[in-house]
């Protein structure tokens, strides 16, 4: 009847292939240990009798390498970041052509170094790097017309920013956003 209270008599509890069925005296037995001896010894009850599975960590990764390749590859980029930066503070001709290709794309801002002691100043890097990323890329792309010594072009080609490094400098970006 709609509305009526349905009683089952039998339960069925599924594991792994298997389908067990608890009667009512389990689940009466079930139900007292429950109330006789708090929630631990109910869920050892039933861990014990099969009756749950426990597989929380199968999908868990503990992979501690991934974390120290992570550091390296953001230790790496903030490295290239920063030569970039003294590269072009350091030579006339690079700080000419970068200057040349800001006002030719219209870009007031200029690249911001970080500094030890403010922790928001690497952040304020970063937002550089991602606000003048189609400046950067030509300039990296026209290194070879540049009229510098052979030397520092293969400075420029060491930290040049690939396609994996803006990945990256994204996703810093990202992260440290709210704490600006």
């Amino acid at each position: 009847q709609p509305g009526e209270q349905e009683y089952f008599s039998n339960i069925d509890v599924i594991e792994g292939d298997e389908i067990m069925n608890i009667d009512d005296d389990q689940l009466l037995n079930i139900e007292a240990n429950e109330k006789d001896n708090g929630d631990e010894d109910f869920i050892d009850y039933m861990i014990n009798n099969s009756l749950i599975t426990d597989n929380w960590n199968l999908d868990i990764s503990s992979n501690d390498d991934a974390e120290l390749i992570d550091k390296k590859e953001i230790y790496i980029l903030m490295k290239k970041c920063r030569s970039f930066i003294s590269m072009i503070n350091k030579s006339s001709i690079l700080k000419g052509y970068f200057d040349q290709l800001r006002a030719t794309l219209d870009k007031k801002r200029s690249l911001a170094d970080d500094c030890e002691t403010r922790w928001n100043s690497t952040f304020y890097l970063i937002d550089s790097f991602i606000d003048l990323k189609i400046l950067i890329v030509k300039f990296f792309r026209d290194k070879n017309l540049m009229d510098v010594r052979r030397a520092l072009i293969n400075k420029m080609i060491s930290i040049e920013l690939q396609h994996d490094d803006w990945v990256l400098l994204a996703n810093i970006h990202m992260v440290l956003k709210p704490f600006d």
